[in-house]
């Protein structure tokens, strides 16, 4: 009788560990879950941010490309002095700067939104290895 005592005792602490793992790991998995969660949330702002900014690159571009008939060696050459002349100059040459800067951007934030994309394909990943930990906890216990 004391060993099935014993064995029913080694059993019920058994039960109860398993039961402690399986509540930590569905800790883990609602944690997991919720970094999930906000990596969505944080790539779709991502992904609004990088729609906006090359619709603003393309209506650029498609600007540029409509007034094109009129390139900058026309407007330098239409100066009517070396002042205006070298206003012209100046002024072109900070919307190319414009323009080279605002592609960095789109670029900057395509990379980000790569990363971000990366991020929470880890996270889905992780979600399923603690969903993957917790059934087997359970299998193992229902053993």
């Amino acid at each position: 009788m004391t060993d099935a005592l014993e064995q029913i005792n080694r059993l019920n602490m058994q039960i109860a560990e398993y039961e402690n793992n399986i509540s930590s790991i569905e800790g883990e998995l609602e944690e997991a879950t919720k970094n999930v969660e906000e990596k969505k949330l944080e790539l779709e702002k991502a992904k609004e941010k990088y729609e906006k900014s090359k619709k603003a690159v393309e209506e650029r571009l498609v600007a540029m490309y409509e007034s094109s008939k009129t390139t900058y060696l026309d407007i330098l050459v239409g100066s009517k002095d070396l002042s205006d002349f070298l206003s012209k100059y100046y002024l072109l040459q900070e919307i190319a700067e414009y323009d080279g800067e605002f592609l960095d951007v789109l670029r900057n934030e395509k990379a980000l939104l790569n990363i971000q994309t990366e991020k929470l394909e880890e996270a889905s990943d992780e979600v399923q290895t603690v969903k993957d930990r917790l059934t087997s906890k359970q299998g193992a216990m229902e053993v």
